[in-house]
């Protein structure tokens, strides 16, 4: 019995010391991105390209014995090098680049430049009119993909814009660094599969999860669209009534929005989904790439989302979570973070508001919760629930009366009136409703 005992404590043992080891692991190499983050801040505008290039070598020594996180900076620094060669290039061409985006110089609040990026501030009403309100990748500021420019809208905390699209200029850099060479790396993907199918056809659960940890890169490379999975589920996912009718599961549709969100990612797992249908894999796998495809999108989108309220430090630590960690760990460790920090009720609280705003869905039931926090709204999320009235396609109906009916259109007055909605777009949307209204009371069965 003793002997038991002790074979049992001493495996305890070696399993705490296996848990605080790689815990230590991943501290350090978070702590190391977070570096890299305060080198990027760190380098001059006027700074030499031999200089940056020095002190992007110097760091990478040190991440000689991780074989992933040393290609990821290699990627990155070489992006890095050329965003800071194309910067010193379009100094002097700015009026060209304003020209390609009908932009005047007089329509210009500052220009901004900084080694790797041209931060062109725009006041608020030209900025909208050169990205509108839920068309635009962001509603406060955009990085052009593959190039250094981004566009911010002058508010009172556009610096903290800059801060943010910057960040997605750098984690741009892994695609922009590979993407010449991503058609033949999506041949030799797709050779591998077959060949993997040719000798045993079927594939576990495992396996579907090592093949969405291969697609790391091209999942941080699409972090900015992955932040903006909520606007595109608001906009184009299908209401409840019209799924049950077309026979189509919500967690279909919501694949697909995720699949077009993550770019070269999501085309490579859609691509993945129907070899493996193709193939009869069991229905039950297939289902398991698909939730945890959108467990790692919807953690990775809380994370990035509530990050951005919480503040610079903690936005820049789910990054560094994202960039050292394998995507299928995300949800664990996202979750984690922001428990440990900031309690797990605080979280949901904040992460349920951030749901009913950028997900707002068109229901009676949503626009009375808004009421609750109407007053308390601050700018950015009076932005954001402006944008999803103006874009939302598939209105949520859930009015099963007269009565419900005037409190919706009373609600949406008050509601549009506070955002500063205009009365057209308020009366836009209280027509549809009351077409679909009326439309299933008189006719239930079509």
């Amino acid at each position: 019995m003793d002997f038991i005992k002790n074979q049992r404590e001493s495996n305890h043992r070696d399993e705490k010391s296996r848990y605080v080891e790689t815990k230590e692991r991943i501290d350090l190499l978070i702590s190391e991105c977070l570096n890299f983050m305060d080198l990027l801040e760190s380098i001059q505008p006027d700074e030499t390209s031999e200089s940056i290039e020095k002190k992007f070598s110097e760091f990478k020594q040190r991440l000689k014995t991780n074989e992933f996180l040393y290609s990821l900076y290699e990627k990155l620094c070489s992006g890095l090098l050329e965003k800071n060669k194309e910067v010193k290039e379009n100094v002097g061409k700015i009026d060209e680049i304003l020209e390609n985006f009908n932009i005047k110089r007089k329509e210009i609040e500052e220009i901004i430049i900084q080694p790797f990026s041209i931060n062109i501030i725009l006041a608020p009403t030209v900025f909208d009119r050169i990205f509108p309100s839920g068309v635009g990748t962001s509603i406060l500021g955009v990085h052009l993909r593959h190039s250094s420019l981004n566009f911010i809208k002058k508010t009172e905390n556009y610096i903290e814009s800059i801060f943010h699209e910057n960040l997605h200029n750098v984690l741009d850099c892994i695609d922009y660094f590979f993407r010449k060479t991503l058609e033949g790396k999506r041949i030799e993907l797709e050779l591998e599969l077959k060949k993997l199918f040719h000798e045993r056809i079927e594939i576990t659960k495992k396996e579907i999860s090592n093949y969405l940890d291969s697609l790391h890169e091209e999942l941080l490379a699409n972090s900015e669209l992955i932040e903006n999975f909520s606007l595109l589920l608001s906009q184009y996912q299908l209401p409840d009534w019209l799924m049950a009718r077309i026979g189509e599961e919500e967690i279909d549709q919501q694949f697909e929005i995720a699949v077009t969100a993550t770019a070269t990612a999501g085309a490579n797992i859609n691509e993945f989904k129907e070899i493996l249908e193709r193939l009869n894999i069991p229905q039950e796998n297939i289902k398991y790439l698909k939730n945890e495809f959108l467990k790692i999108v919807n953690t990775a989108e809380k994370g990035l989302g509530l990050g951005k309220k919480l503040g610079k430090d903690i936005y820049r630590h789910i990054l560094a979570i994202m960039i050292v960690l394998p995507p299928t760990s995300w949800p664990i460790f996202i979750d984690h973070y922001l428990h440990k920090n900031f309690g797990k009720g605080r979280i949901e609280q904040l992460y349920d508001r951030y749901l009913l705003i950028h997900r707002w869905n068109g229901s009676l039931n949503s626009l009375r919760r808004i009421k609750e926090i109407l007053d308390d709204l601050d700018e950015e999320e009076k932005n954001t629930l402006k944008s999803r009235m103006m874009g939302l396609l598939n209105i949520k109906l859930d009015i099963e009366s007269d009565k419900e009916l005037n409190e919706y259109k009373k609600l949406l007055q008050e509601t549009g009136s506070k955002i500063s909605l205009e009365n057209q777009d308020i009366e836009n949307i209280i027509e549809r409703v009351t077409a679909q209204y009326y439309f299933r009371k008189f006719f239930p069965e079509v």
